[in-house]
C-alpha cells in the first residue's frame, strides 16, 4: 500500500506510539524510579503484601503490572489514610486543601508523598483500573 499509494499511506503519514500496556508499564517503572531508595520495597514485605524484597523490588522495575499496579493502589489508600488522620489529629481548623499546602511547605517529605499520591489516584481514575477488576 505504501509502495502504491505514497500519498495517502506514505510514511510520513503514520504515528507510532506504545500501545496502553506498555504505556502503563512505562509510567509505573518511572513510579518506580522515584521511589528508589525510599524503603517502598522493604515496607510492602513487611505489611505482608509480598514474601520477599525481591519480589517487593520487582515493582520498582514493572516487571508484572497488574501486581504493580495492585501494590501503588494499596500503598495510595494507606498513604490517604494517613493523611486524613493526621489532618484530624492535627486539630487545625484550616480546610483540607490549605493544610495540605501548609504541610507540604514544612515538609519535603510530606510534600513528596502527597505528589506521589495525586500522580497515582490521577492515573487510577483516568484509566479507569480501580474498580473494574483489572
Amino acid at each position: 500500500m505504501q509502495w502504491t499509494f505514497p500519498d495517502i499511506f506514505g510514511e510520513d503519514k503514520f504515528v507510532v506510539m506504545f500501545g496502553g500496556l506498555h504505556i502503563e508499564m512505562a509510567l509505573w517503572s518511572t513510579m518506580g524510579d522515584l521511589l528508589h531508595g525510599s524503603g517502598w520495597p522493604e515496607t510492602l514485605k513487611k505489611a505482608g503484601l509480598v514474601k520477599t524484597e525481591a519480589a517487593a523490588t520487582a515493582f520498582l522495575k514493572a516487571s508484572n503490572a497488574m501486581r504493580t499496579r495492585y501494590a501503588h493502589q494499596v500503598t495510595v489508600m494507606v498513604l490517604d489514610s494517613l493523611l486524613k488522620r493526621a489532618y484530624e489529629d492535627s486539630g487545625t481548623e484550616m480546610a483540607l486543601e490549605d493544610w495540605v499546602v501548609v504541610a507540604s511547605q514544612q515538609s519535603p517529605t510530606f510534600k513528596f508523598g502527597y505528589s506521589y499520591t495525586s500522580t497515582n489516584r490521577s492515573y487510577s481514575c483516568s484509566s479507569g483500573h480501580i474498580g473494574n477488576g483489572r
